[in-house]
């Protein structure tokens, strides 16, 4: 080059050196674009924030150190788009540092809006929405899906994000999914209930309720059975369900209990106000005095001895009528009326042709608290809705075929929620009684004409999730860092000054200005460059004067 230059005149010389230049531009641009993809390829981010919010801390790679299945971690859009997002951006770093940690996890990407079928196994019910900022983690055929925001603690005031609680809530999830703890639903037996038992498929009468244990496994819960006469509702118990009995749960004389014994009621009531989920699915001709009453203090009657009928007409026989009118199309609670019975399949009720969901051979039910409302401590309250609802002009029949009741709009499914604030914590049982065991079969279940199996399969997850199995180590839910180890955030705004606030005299939480680790990188990426053609240009000099 030095025997080149010489040679060329002052043009051709300046013709090099913008040549040069162009190349060196080009050869930084490429360098950037390689480096970009290596760093989303690699996930080889410098964490330069105050709280580690794109490090792992110990605490959670102990919490999920003795998972070994096979877990994927789905985000449902292309990585550019949630690193340039605040609500995925951590979450979407944090996964990817997780499946650098462990071999056992898998993160993919998607993008929803374009091929939304890549995503359909994950989809509860037929009309489920999954949107781009959602985030599925799945082992096998067990699964969650939770929304960006739900990585986040907030403010109740202001519903601004104050911390990161991403390490609690993915560990939470990653051991819910995996068999370190299995949900388990308990099946009520002895009292004439319905139970599959999965080892008998050739019993014509058992087979009748495989599609209901099935929708069981679906929802990643373990089957099993349980006697209230001989034993105590387990802790590790997500759901209790009595399906279809026909003797009642009082504790009666006789040798059948020992002396002393817990009558069943009794049991059921502890469990319940432990935070548990209870499912009742009774025959409207099944007198159960002891377990009706119980019932009634969680809001809802049941009307024995009656039956909803539709009001139709039409040719054929009187059974094939009857048989007709038995079968009811079920009316879905209005959100704006009754929230809590919507909410448990919004994405079916709230549709303006939704997909039908028959009951056959239903009683109903009767609520009783005036606004479907109640207060029994200060700390404790309950609200109930119905959940699926006969037509107007439906009518109630006694077993003599004659009407008791013209009201219309009953009530054949309801469900009570109570809520017990603990240390400022809320805790919630649950409580879904259904006036017809026909919605348990494999009939209704298996028809994919009808939504039966969307509503009930969304019933049973909405009250029966528990995936809050991550140790304390790595802090609780709307919690920060300095109290139980939520990380706090620092706003994407980043100021230059600190805000510190306080609730009742204490810290809750503060936001950072430019972190001291954050101020060395800016200074060494900002300052290289020039010292770097300042060194050049010094030893260049140095060497011409010493030629």
């Amino acid at each position: 080059m030095k025997k080149l230059l010489p040679r060329m005149g002052k043009r051709g010389r300046g013709t090099v050196m913008t040549a040069l230049s162009a190349l060196v531009l080009v050869a930084a641009f490429l360098l950037g674009i390689g480096a970009s993809a290596l760093k989303q390829r690699w996930n080889s981010y410098i964490d330069m924030t105050e709280e580690g919010l794109y490090t792992l801390t110990d605490a959670f790679l102990d919490e999920v150190s003795d998972i070994t299945d096979e877990i994927v971690i789905t985000f449902c859009a292309d990585p550019d788009i949630l690193l340039n997002n605040y609500d995925t951006r951590y979450t979407y770093i944090m996964a990817r540092e997780i499946e650098k940690h462990m071999d056992n996890v898998t993160v993919v990407t998607c993008d929803v809006e374009r091929n939304p079928t890549a995503v359909q196994k994950y989809r509860t019910t037929s009309t489920t929405k999954i949107s781009w900022d959602d985030v599925i983690v799945s082992c096998d055929k067990r699964y969650r899906i939770l929304t960006a925001k739900a990585f986040f603690s907030t403010d109740s005031s202001t519903e601004e994000y104050f911390a990161y609680n991403g390490e609690y809530k993915m560990a939470s999830v990653m051991l819910s999914i995996t068999a370190v703890h299995r949900p388990i639903v308990y099946f009520t037996v002895g009292h004439g209930e319905a139970v599959y038992d999965p080892t008998d498929p050739d019993n014509a009468e058992n087979e009748k309720h495989r599609a209901f244990y099935q929708l069981m496994v679906d929802n990643g819960l373990e089957v099993r059975t349980l006697s209230l006469d001989t034993a105590e509702i387990p802790d590790d118990c997500v759901l209790l369900v009595m399906n279809g009995p026909t003797v009642d749960y009082a504790a009666p004389a006789g040798d059948r209990y020992l002396v002393n014994a817990t009558p069943p009621i009794e049991k059921l009531d502890r469990y319940l106000d432990g935070h548990g989920s209870l499912m009742v699915f009774k025959d409207p001709t099944a007198s159960l005095p002891a377990l009706e009453e119980y019932l009634e203090e969680w809001g809802m009657a049941y009307q024995n001895g009656v039956t909803v009928k539709a009001d139709r007409t039409g040719a054929g026989d009187d059974a094939a009528l009857e048989a007709a009118r038995e079968a009811l199309f079920a009316v879905y609670p209005e959100s704006s009326k009754e929230a809590l019975g919507n909410s448990l399949f919004p994405d079916i009720a709230d549709l303006t042709t939704a997909p039908r969901t028959v009951v056959v051979r239903s009683g109903f039910l009767r609520p009783l608290w005036v606004n479907n409302t109640k207060t029994f401590s200060t700390a404790t309250s309950a609200l109930t809705s119905p959940v699926l609802l006969s037509a107007g002009e439906a009518k109630a029949y006694n077993t003599e075929g004659a009407i008791v009741d013209d009201a219309g709009s009953y009530s054949l499914a309801q469900i009570t929620v109570r809520v017990s604030t603990v240390d400022a914590c809320d805790y919630y049982s649950y409580v879904f009684c259904a006036a017809t065991t026909e919605l348990t079969r494999n009939e209704t279940l298996d028809n994919p004409t009808y939504a039966n199996y969307d509503v009930l399969f969304s019933t049973v997850r909405s009250i029966s999730r528990t995936d809050e199995y991550a140790s304390d180590a790595l802090g609780g839910l709307n919690m920060n860092s300095e109290m139980y180890g939520g990380k706090r955030l620092i706003p994407s705004d980043i100021s230059s000054t600190d805000k510190d606030v306080y609730e009742n005299g204490k810290l809750v939480f503060t936001y950072l200005g430019l972190t001291p680790t954050a101020a060395v990188w800016w200074t060494v990426l900002i300052l290289s460059p020039a010292v770097a053609v300042l060194a050049v240009g010094a030893v260049r000099l140095v060497r011409r004067r010493h030629r």
